[in-house]
């Protein structure tokens, strides 16, 4: 039996499934491999769980009865298994393990909104802009506009194929509500440099953007990870997390302290996380340090803001 807080837990974690299901499908045309067994086995388990749910999380208002649990957590199951698979299959896409790509360069793609992680429900414009990194050093400027391209990815594919005309180029663009579906969307930059005719560097990344919450107490936090967010399962890596504060399209963070943040982390085992979230409850920080022994597959990582500006 399903009651209506776990219905509720339910159609959250949907949430974050059918978001990172929007990037994976994104990326997935745009290396065409959409009809390798791999990517056609990730979208059978993810349609699965989709009719699934329909039925579960059609009435939220009362409780369900189910044939077990075991068959959802098989269905939930099959779906983080392939998630996790083709993440890994675009992290050597991303990373140089197909011909023609040149890995010896260490890029770094990151994005950045002007208004933080949301845009004015005025439909004032904000700027998201790419900063490409070389061994930690921004070198940007060194490279055409035309090498980098953008897309957006929402619950409307149909209109994200045709957003803007379908091809939109240059190191920053202009967006606003407007180009929002459903109050929210992920922008995506692919960098890509023919320094050859049959070699180049590519990187890919993207950001999520939402509409303003009105009111003058709607904060907006947001986690940037220095060097990406997708490492290779078994080897070593460090990565530091950075935590910022929004208002209103301000970043505020430097109103806060330290002891105004605390730390937590949500992956597939529940119960390591909450041995990785006492274990670092009371360390605060703007900045928290991520190694391989911090991660277990695919999880993520929340910075909850404790207070308010005074």
């Amino acid at each position: 039996y399903i009651t209506i807080d776990e219905k509720r837990t339910l159609a959250r974690e949907k949430g974050v499934i059918d978001s990172n299901h929007s990037i994976l499908v994104s990326q997935a045309e745009n290396w065409g491999i959409t009809e390798q067994t791999g990517y056609l086995n990730y979208l059978t388990a993810y349609n699965n769980l989709n009719e699934y749910l329909a039925i579960i999380l059609d009435d939220m208002t009362i409780g369900s009865t189910i044939e077990s649990a075991e068959e959802m957590q098989s269905l939930f199951s099959s779906v983080y298994s392939g998630s996790s698979s083709m993440e890994e299959q675009f992290f050597q896409l991303n990373t140089g393990l197909v011909s023609g790509i040149d890995t010896r360069g260490k890029f770094e793609l990151d994005l950045q909104c002007s208004s933080g992680p949301t845009v004015s429900i005025d439909n004032i414009p904000s700027t998201i802009s790419a900063m490409l990194l070389l061994e930690g050093v921004e070198v940007t400027d060194e490279y055409l506009d035309s090498e980098f391209t953008w897309e957006r990815v929402s619950e409307d594919r149909t209109a994200d194929a045709e957003w803007r005309g379908g091809s939109v180029q240059g190191k920053s663009i202009s967006i606003s509500a407007s180009d929002l579906v459903f109050k929210h969307a992920s922008f995506l930059c692919t960098w890509k440099h023919f320094y050859s005719d049959t070699m180049f560097y590519t990187k890919t990344t993207s950001i999520a953007v939402a509409e303003e919450i009105p009111g003058e107490a709607a904060y907006q936090t947001e986690v940037i990870s220095q060097n990406g967010t997708v490492f290779r399962m078994g080897d070593g890596f460090v990565t530091v997390l950075e935590v910022r504060v929004w208002q209103g399209g301000e970043e505020i963070t430097e109103e806060f302290t330290d002891a105004d943040f605390r730390w937590r982390r949500k992956s597939e085992d529940s119960y390591a996380d909450s041995v990785w979230n006492s274990a670092h409850y009371s360390t605060g920080g703007k900045t928290i340090t991520i190694t391989q022994d911090d991660a277990i597959g695919r999880c993520a990582f929340f910075c909850d803001l404790l207070s308010k500006r005074s």
